[in-house]
């Protein structure tokens, strides 16, 4: 009888055993899960970082572009009025 108690206890213990494995297994794999999931997110906030660098440095050169065709113009706008004014009045 003595011998039949022992071995459900050891039975009882060895479930109680696996079961609290598991759970600490899931906890393990949903720790995992949640570590990966904030590098991958770490990951998409830098490479966010560098696109809008990126752009800000694309914009910027566009920036300058855009200033030095306005300056152009405005020289072109000045020559033609200068040569506009050179001419003598048409009767």
């Amino acid at each position: 009888m003595k011998i039949r108690i022992v071995l459900a206890s050891g039975i009882l213990m060895a479930m109680l055993a696996s079961c609290s494995r598991s759970a600490e297994e899931r906890q393990r794999q949903a720790d995992d899960a949640a570590r990966q999931a904030g590098r991958a997110a770490y990951e998409a906030a830098e490479k966010a970082k560098q696109a809008a660098k990126e752009a800000e440095k694309a914009a910027d050169d566009l920036n300058r572009k855009l200033e030095h065709a306005g300056v152009e113009a405005r020289k072109g706008w000045e020559e033609a009025q200068r040569e506009h004014q050179q001419q003598p009045p048409k009767q």
